[in-house]
C-alpha cells in the first residue's frame, strides 16, 4: 500500500511505509531471512528522510508548485549502481551465510537463502533511496525486488506477504508508466 502513494508521488508514502517495516521485522527474523529484517530498519530510517525530502525540497529541486520533481538518473548512473548492486548482494550474501556462526544467540539458526536475500536487500536499498529522491529508476529496481521477492517468499512459506508483493508489483509497474507519463518533459540527468 504504501508503494501505492509512492507511484502516484504522494508523501503518505513514507508513514504507512513505516508502519509496514515494523510488522515485516518480526516476519522476516522468524523465517531467517535476516537480510530483509535488517532491510526494515533502513526502509524506517529512509522512510523519514524521503518523508522530510518530500515536503522540503531544495530550491533547485522543486516544481513550480513547490513539490519535489521527479528525475531520471540516467544510464550512466545506472550502469555504476549495477556493479555496486552486483558487490554489494555478493558480499553482504557471504556475511548472511556466516551470521549464525558470528553471533550464535542472536541468529541461532543458519541464513536461508543467503545471496537471494541479500540480493533484495541490496537492489531494496538502492530503490529506497532512488525514491527518496523522486528518481524514476526507482521503479526498475522495485519491479526486480518484488519479482525476487514474490518467489524467495512463497518458497520460505510467506505466502501472504508473496501475495503481496505481486501487488507491489503491479504497483511498481504502474509507477513506472506514471512517472514516465508525468516526466514526459523532464530531460534526462546523465
Amino acid at each position: 500500500m504504501e508503494r501505492g502513494f509512492g507511484a502516484r508521488a504522494r508523501v503518505w508514502n513514507y508513514p504507512i511505509g513505516i508502519l509496514n517495516s515494523v510488522f515485516f521485522f518480526a516476519s522476516f527474523y522468524q523465517v531467517q531471512l535476516y537480510a530483509d529484517m535488517f532491510l526494515q530498519i533502513y526502509f524506517v530510517i529512509m522512510s523519514l528522510y524521503g518523508w522530510w525530502h518530500w515536503v522540503y525540497p531544495g530550491a533547485t529541486q522543486q516544481t513550480s508548485a513547490g513539490d519535489l520533481s521527479m528525475t531520471r538518473a540516467g544510464w550512466r548512473f545506472f550502469g555504476v549502481l549495477s556493479i555496486v548492486v552486483a558487490i554489494g548482494a555478493f558480499g553482504v550474501g557471504y556475511l548472511l551465510q556466516q551470521i549464525h556462526l558470528l553471533l550464535p544467540s542472536a541468529f541461532p539458526l543458519p541464513a536461508a537463502y543467503p545471496y537471494w536475500d541479500a540480493l533484495v536487500m541490496v537492489l531494496s536499498i538502492a530503490a529506497m533511496y532512488l525514491l527518496a529522491r523522486k528518481i524514476w529508476e526507482t521503479w526498475v529496481l522495485w519491479i526486480l525486488v518484488d519479482c525476487i521477492s514474490i518467489v524467495l517468499f512463497w518458497v520460505k512459506g510467506l505466502q501472504l506477504i508473496s501475495l503481496e508483493y505481486v501487488v507491489f508489483l503491479g504497483i511498481a509497474s504502474y509507477g513506472c508508466w506514471w512517472w514516465s507519463k508525468q516526466m514526459k518533459e523532464v530531460p534526462v540527468n546523465a
